[in-house]
């Protein structure tokens, strides 16, 4: 357990090399990433951790904790474990975080890897549908069958077939972070927008899946677009939660990403071109 910013947070500390920081989806938790410490453990230092308010880090209200309070959690965490400059690696929700902590704190960050992050107000097209359909979802299996019914509705509409395919443990887990959903769903608009994303200058990868929802495809597509040198990769037969579709190949992104962060010989820096779409095949 890490004391940050008056909350107890939860986190895993595992492998040794460059330091790489996990932030994981709304009902996700530490947990949603083991397959990728699994792979990436052995070249890296893999820190993964339970974000505020879900699974084993209590939820503790601070100031404007619902607007920029996860981004300051995981600057405080990064600093406290002696991890920065580190590497991002965030999905849906997660990426939401990664994005405020690129633009509040971007000398803790060497390179992020953002796996179609969940930043619905960046996509004025499928956008406003996908939250409104998402809470009405919520809000109807709420009020039918309870708040773990909810969780399920959620899932279902965000990706059903990773949902159906999980194992009964894995759903229960996800179901206890309920709260987490419910936050989300009820808090403010993100301070984030399309031409803020102009003010990253971090090296960074967007991941989307060619079968997911529309709404992250456009998000996805806009975050890469607006990030100065971000490369946007497609891999194919994967839907939103891109790490768990096809962790071989999602470790693949992720440690070719972060061996291209090295500086090559005559000091010459490498970068990625925002008008070039890789598609990684499913394997």
């Amino acid at each position: 357990m890490a004391a940050v910013n008056g909350a107890e947070l939860f986190y895993e500390d595992v492998g040794a090399g460059p330091p790489m920081v996990f932030l994981h989806g709304t009902v996700g938790s530490s947990s949603s990433w083991a397959g990728q410490v699994a792979r990436l453990s052995p070249q890296f230092r893999c820190i993964a951790y339970d974000r505020r308010g879900s699974s084993g880090s209590p939820y503790v209200a601070e100031g404007n904790h619902e607007r920029t309070g996860d981004a300051d959690d995981a600057a405080a965490l990064i600093r406290l474990l002696g991890a920065p400059p580190c590497i991002l690696v965030a999905s849906s929700a997660g990426g939401r975080v990664a994005l405020d902590l690129l633009l509040r704190h971007p000398g803790l960050v060497r390179g992020a890897v953002l796996a179609e992050p969940a930043v619905f107000e960046l996509d004025p097209d499928e956008g406003p549908a996908f939250l409104t359909a998402a809470r009405t979802a919520v809000q109807q299996a709420l009020a039918d069958r309870g708040p773990r019914a909810a969780v399920d509705a959620f899932a279902e509409l965000v990706d059903p077939a990773e949902w159906r395919s999980a194992q009964e443990e894995e759903r229960n887990r996800r179901r206890d972070n309920h709260r987490a959903l419910f936050r989300l769903l009820q808090g403010p608009p993100t301070p984030l927008t399309a031409e803020r994303l102009e003010e990253v200058h971090t090296p960074c990868v967007v991941v989307m899946g060619t079968r997911t929802h529309p709404v992250f495809r456009g998000v996805a597509t806009v975050v890469a677009g607006r990030i100065p040198g971000a490369r946007l990769v497609e891999m194919a037969g994967a839907a939103h939660q891109t790490y768990l579709h096809d962790p071989d190949a999602f470790a693949g992104i992720v440690a070719d990403f972060a061996a291209s962060l090295q500086l090559p010989p005559q000091g010459t820096v490498k970068t990625f071109v925002s008008s070039s779409r890789d598609v990684i095949p499913s394997f």
